[in-house]
């Protein structure tokens, strides 16, 4: 019943402000019994109330390694009304807002940025900041969105609303991420090639739908501009490589034999499928009458910040603040936090480890002050999934498809042919984001979905953790 109500709010536009203040910090690393500054000023911490002066007297921006292991006050910030403790589902802390007098400072971990814990890693930030020129902040979501709203406002682009609830639910309910297919898993190459797309999410969030999400029902949505539904799909002859997703609970696949299937696709997506001969009949869901390209006003500005970075590891970083950008409108409002035991309300779960309760509790709460644009986020994926899947069914075809992962194509037994229809990965650094390049990778293995050990490289993001280091040594 709450979520039905929930789905009758509302909604925020996107961008929710146009405040543009560039805030200026300045960082320090925290130490647990001290506070380091980017310029070597050293403040002992004795207690939690040394900290948060010393916060806002300096006017820092503090990191940490880890804030649940190395923030040793968290009991004094927990019953610190004042103080907010961000924490993951499970109840682990990520981040600490302090706020007094109508300010706020934040203690945030180095892990968001995937930097070491280190007085070089302020300076890396600090470069970084001060190339971007839109302030100091504490995560890579942040500082892009920064940039996006310099760029809103200076091009005095229209704001949008965000697709009401009942659109965010469907959409977010039926959605699917990046494709990964893994026909080659368990086996071993000599010698692979390796297609990636440049900037691809960058390249795709050029356009995204707008206006009034319009609900359809066994009707045509040949009207739209574009839409997303529930759709059955013919498939008529085998295929090589089935073009659109069937999620079946948390698992996705995609189909390839003679059937008929219930898939949830965008428009782009159906009228891919019919071209290898798919019958796609839409039977609900939702039409847009338009799209916009104010977005690439952002993603120019971020390509250029990207291409023309002083070095490596500042690039690194504009890179991270692009992808947190684009991913977080597939963020839903919902976020959680930590409590003390006696401020428990109806819905507080307690944190629990290793079968002992601590004296805090886990509240999900809503935060209203967001616009995130659910559909430009599922939209952005799909659309990413069309662009490989042409690269990856043309291999495929000739039985040479090792595997894909969101934004690349890996063959095997590669032609002559194979190497002319892009450049290379050496001669690619002003290529355009959406162009496709190789890179030859010798002595490889297919260890699990998006997971493959090289000579060259190796990437294991569908490995646990602790299964990656013997998967490495064997």
């Amino acid at each position: 019943m709450i979520d039905r109500l929930e789905s009758y709010r509302s909604v925020n536009m996107f961008p929710y402000h146009m405040y543009t203040k560039k805030p200026e910090r300045t960082m320090a690393l925290f130490t647990g019994d001290s506070v380091v500054t980017e310029n070597g000023d050293i403040y002992r911490i004795d207690d939690y109330e040394s900290l948060v002066s010393l916060l806002f007297d300096r006017n820092l921006l503090v990191f940490t390694d880890n804030v649940s292991a190395s923030f040793r006050f968290i009991n004094d910030a927990i019953v610190d009304p004042n103080c907010k403790i961000l924490c993951s589902k499970k109840g682990v802390p990520l981040s600490v807002r302090f706020s007094r007098r109508g300010f706020s400072r934040w203690l945030a971990s180095f892990s968001t940025w995937n930097i070491s814990p280190s007085l070089e890693s302020l300076s890396l930030l600090r470069d970084t900041f001060s190339y971007v020129g839109t302030g100091v902040y504490s995560t890579p979501g942040a500082l892009g969105r920064s940039v996006l709203l310099e760029t809103w406002k200076s091009n005095h682009l229209a704001r949008y609303t965000m697709v009401n609830g009942f659109a965010q639910r469907f959409i977010r309910s039926h959605m699917s991420g990046g494709r990964a297919d893994t026909p080659g898993l368990g086996q071993s190459y000599d010698l692979v090639l390796e297609y990636d797309e440049v900037s691809e999410y960058l390249s795709k969030f050029v356009k995204n739908p707008v206006g009034t999400s319009v609900p359809f029902k066994r009707r045509s949505p040949d009207m739209f501009e574009t839409w997303f539904a529930e759709c059955s799909v013919m498939i008529r002859n085998e295929l090589p490589l089935g073009p659109f997703p069937v999620r079946d609970g948390e698992r996705i696949s995609y189909p390839s034999l003679p059937g008929e299937y219930t898939a949830y696709l965008w428009r782009e997506q159906a009228e891919q499928s019919e071209q290898i001969g798919c019958i796609v009949r839409p039977l609900q869901g939702y039409g847009f009458w338009e799209t916009t390209g104010d977005t690439a006003y952002w993603c120019y500005s971020m390509y250029d910040l990207k291409r023309n970075a002083p070095n490596d590891d500042v690039e690194g970083i504009i890179k991270k603040s692009i992808v947190a950008t684009i991913g977080g409108h597939g963020m839903s409002n919902m976020f959680y936090m930590l409590v003390p035991e006696h401020m428990y309300q109806v819905g507080d779960t307690p944190l629990m480890e290793n079968g002992n309760a601590y004296d805090y509790l886990i509240r999900q709460y809503t935060d209203y002050n967001t616009a995130n644009m659910i559909h430009w986020y599922a939209y952005n994926t799909a659309m990413a999934s069309v662009d490989l899947f042409d690269v990856a069914n043309y291999y495929a075809f000739q039985g040479k498809l090792v595997c894909t992962n969101y934004d690349s194509v890996m063959i095997h037994s590669p032609a002559p042919d194979d190497y002319e229809w892009c450049k290379p990965r050496t001669e690619s650094k002003s290529l355009p984001p959406g162009s496709w390049r190789w890179e030859e990778l010798h002595d490889v293995k297919v260890v699990a979905p998006r997971s493959i050990i090289s000579k060259e490289k190796t990437t294991l993001p569908g490995v646990p953790y602790d299964e990656r280091e013997n998967i490495e040594t064997d």
